[in-house]
């Protein structure tokens, strides 16, 4: 049986037609109208200009009733596909109730993160830093999708990152390292020379200064520029 509809629309739009009929032809629209609506079933009308208003707003009316049809089907599936699973035996003797279930499962998610971050500190003399994160949290990830009643893969990511960080020297460690070597250079200009161009070798970055100072030496062997060891700081 079709259930009767409580309301209804009549249009602001409307009023234009309505308003060049006389007060006793919109009266009978009008009782037209209401009884259209309560029955769906179009009334005896002999007035012309009554059956022809009649006729324009009896077919909105008609529009608007299938698209309110529609809606309501819409959103009918919607309830069916967004409910979720019955609940399992386990979940019934544990004592869930559904609302517990369906609002979240408790976290149990393994994240193992493990980054290793490997900083060059003075050259070629490297620093490993180990970052171990556990995080045991086991999430079930069983959160129901309301329209179609999807659930999300359980996820358990692994991070494994290695990553160097060159430091610049300053004169004194430079000296320092050409005192140990016995192989003294221009330390300033090595420094002027290398922060002028961001301190690449070529195009890409340096990554060993120690190797650098090393190479500056032997092209100031090999040009016969030879730094004294007597300039060195004591």
């Amino acid at each position: 049986m079709k259930e009767k509809k409580k309301s209804f629309i009549l249009y602001a739009d409307q009023e234009k037609h309505i308003s060049l009929m006389t007060d006793a032809q919109a009266g009978q629209l009008l009782k037209a109208i209401y009884k259209y609506a309560q029955s769906q079933e179009a009334p005896i009308l002999t007035d012309p200009f009554v059956i022809m208003a009649f006729s324009f707003i009896s077919e909105q009316m008609d529009r608007d009733a299938e698209k309110y049809a529609e809606i309501c089907e819409r959103r009918r599936l919607a309830g069916k596909k967004g409910g979720r699973p019955p609940r399992s035996e386990e979940e019934k003797a544990n004592g869930f109730s559904d609302n517990q279930i369906k609002a979240k499962q408790p976290d149990n998610d393994n994240d193992n993160v493990n980054e290793t971050v490997t900083v060059n500190v003075n050259g070629n003399e490297n620093v490993t830093v180990n970052e171990s994160e556990s995080e045991n949290d086991n999430e079930l990830h069983s959160m129901s999708n309301s329209m179609n009643g999807a659930y999300a893969p359980a996820r358990a990511p692994s991070k494994n990152r290695t990553r160097s960080v060159f430091v610049p020297p300053d004169i004194e460690e430079i000296n320092a390292y050409c005192t140990e070597t016995g192989k003294p250079i221009d330390a300033q200009a090595f420094i002027d020379h290398y922060k002028s161009n961001g301190w690449k070798i070529g195009q890409n970055r340096m990554k060993d200064w120690k190797a650098a100072v090393r190479k500056w030496r032997k092209r100031d062997e090999d040009n016969g520029n030879i730094y004294s060891p007597a300039l060195l700081p004591n």
